[in-house]
């Protein structure tokens, strides 16, 4: 949706998971309080023809209630979609001026694939989100919202196996990368997606693959392999594996046990996610 008044621009964005003020140490001379990058439908592609880093930066309007005295954060974090406005001829970046809340369906996604949402759900907790005490509940394993997080006894009843051993992901992505030596003595380095889709990486015979090449595509490939542990794990209820994982996808090697007890999740390293 699109509406122009003059120069004045109102449209819907998703906010980019994992692009905000807080998670990229963003910082300007002349900053004004929170900034997302937002993905624009019709604007920007569903694609990785232009990816999460490459989008613009948007501001985020708040009401009165989050004055000096308060100094309490807007809460936009990642995977939301929101009312924009935007004046090219008075500024250079769009305001965000509204949220929609969250998607009632099953979130598809925990991150960007390949650089980009596509437009799909994200969950709640993204980009290294955690929740807090007051977002944890217990009860049953047969949860219908996805973003409330078991605690304890109902943890150990979802997480049946330990997933920490896995080296495939349900649909074939594989932790390390695949290295094929062809008859002619070249090699090929296959990085999987999470999605499935594959890129090849030819080296020419005789051709060496350098220590920090290889560590490159270990990482890349681990990456994925995160990503899409994190998404099946969201999908079968298991929140354990899949806060897990996503952390793993971020740089975050906090051992599985951890994620065991509702008492490990807090916000303590999102600075002003609840406000500084």
């Amino acid at each position: 949706m699109k509406i122009n008044n003059g120069d004045l621009e109102i449209f819907v964005a998703q906010v980019a998971p994992g692009q905000n003020q807080h998670t990229k140490n963003a910082s300007w001379d002349d900053a004004w309080g929170d900034r997302v990058k937002i993905r624009i439908p019709g604007k920007h592609t569903e694609t990785s023809e232009i990816k999460d880093d490459d989008l613009p930066w948007a501001i985020v309007a708040k009401p009165t209630g989050t004055g000096h005295f308060n100094r309490a954060s807007s809460g936009i974090w990642g995977g939301e979609w929101v009312l924009c406005m935007h004046n090219p001829k008075i500024s250079q970046e769009p305001t965000i001026i509204g949220n929609y809340g969250r998607a009632a369906n099953m979130p598809e996604i925990v991150a960007s694939t390949n650089g980009t949402t596509a437009f799909k759900d994200v969950s709640t907790y993204n980009g290294g989100l955690q929740p807090g005490n007051h977002q944890l509940t217990g009860g049953s394993s047969k949860r219908s919202d996805p973003r409330t997080l078991p605690i304890g006894n109902d943890i150990k009843e979802d997480a049946k196996t330990d997933p920490t051993s896995q080296t495939v992901t349900e649909n074939g992505v594989p932790k390390e990368p695949i290295i094929t030596v062809n008859e002619d003595g070249s090699k090929t380095v296959t990085i999987v997606n999470s999605d499935g889709t594959k890129v090849n990486y030819p080296f020419k015979a005789g051709e060496e693959i350098s220590p920090g090449t290889l560590k490159t595509f270990n990482k890349m490939q681990e990456t994925n392999f995160n990503l899409q542990m994190s998404n099946e794990a969201l999908l079968r209820d298991d929140y354990q594996s899949a806060s897990y994982f996503a952390d793993r996808a971020a740089g975050r090697e906090t051992p599985f046990s951890a994620y065991k007890d509702a008492g490990t999740f807090d916000f303590q390293d999102q600075q002003g996610v609840r406000g500084a």
